[in-house]
């Protein structure tokens, strides 16, 4: 995306497929459903839109987020999505009713980041405070705060088999969580530049 655009392209070919227009919207965060039929978009000022990606056509719009939306995630299980953004309030919703489903709060700056685990019952976030926070997105608790980063998270996910929390932000590092510790398990350093 470059804002005013989205550009969708097969993974095989590398051919582009279509083009939708969102101009009006100035982009900020996008996830794809694991479904490949949905899309959920944010904007500057606009509230987060769940979207057919064949077309573009509007599915879904969730209540506006004071400030803007910088983040998103949609759960593999494709029920939920996460928001997060420059109010520093991460959010869940609920894909089939629009409805707010919890508010998670704990971060002191922006959130700039957010992930769902595999199994879409945890929630990451990351942020400008240089923290990572797990939440439970079943009952609303904060699990764990990540304090490794010097400086802002810029990304977060859940990988491998056991769910693993990796993060990278301008500290110029990668960090491999310890499962749930609080400390990082593996640093992998030397990155020229901040990671995105």
């Amino acid at each position: 995306t470059d804002g005013e655009s989205v550009r969708v392209w097969d993974t095989d070919s590398g051919a582009l497929q279509r083009t939708i227009t969102v101009r009006e919207l100035k982009l900020k965060a996008l996830a794809v459903a694991a479904d490949g039929a949905r899309l959920l978009w944010a904007g500057e000022g606009a509230p987060p839109q769940v979207v057919e990606l064949e077309t573009g056509r509007p599915i879904l719009s969730f209540q506006r987020h004071p400030g803007f939306v910088s983040a998103l995630a949609i759960a593999p299980d494709g029920r939920r999505a996460l928001a997060g953004g420059s109010d520093r309030v991460v959010r869940l919703w609920d894909l089939e009713t629009g409805q707010l489903v919890q508010s998670f709060t704990g971060h002191r700056e922006a959130v700039t980041s957010v992930a769902i685990s595999a199994d879409s019952a945890t929630g990451a976030s990351g942020s400008l405070d240089g923290t990572v926070r797990l939440w439970d997105l079943e009952d609303g608790r904060e699990v764990c705060v990540f304090e490794g980063h010097r400086g802002k998270v810029n990304a977060v996910l859940f990988a491998g088999p056991r769910g693993d929390v990796v993060s990278a932000g301008e500290d110029r590092a990668v960090h491999l969580w310890d499962g749930w510790g609080r400390r990082p398990r593996a640093t992998l350093a030397g990155h020229g530049h901040g990671i995105t």
